[in-house]
């Protein structure tokens, strides 16, 4: 399975530096990959502080040179741009965030 460089990494950094170090206690992040027939599904997920919705909307909208964090915003691009699939994040306020996308099969 082909995994855009560096996608995961700039997943759980962005994890542990805007969720999990957030918290007073910490965290925890749970990376998984879930293979199915057409394609996996790669899952970063972490028990932080969770981002707020205006956050997700402006990650997922942005170009790479209007952000001033641009891991996340170069990841979705390069993903559109191989795969012509996009990341998928999930939040629950208080509880965390769980970024998702997936990666078809080389057939």
């Amino acid at each position: 399975m082909l995994i855009p460089p560096l996608s995961i990494q700039t997943l759980v950094e962005n994890a542990i530096r805007h969720g999990v170090l957030k918290k007073i206690d910490g965290g925890t992040i749970l990376i998984k990959v879930v293979r199915f027939e057409e394609h996996s599904e790669v899952i970063v997920q972490d028990d932080g502080v969770g981002m707020d919705e205006e956050k997700i909307n402006e990650v997922l909208s942005s170009k790479p040179e209007q952000s001033r964090g641009i891991g996340i915003v170069n990841t979705n691009t390069r993903l559109k741009q191989m795969f012509g699939t996009e990341l998928k994040i999930y939040r629950v306020p208080g509880q965390g965030t769980t970024v998702t996308f997936n990666v078809p099969h080389k057939k």
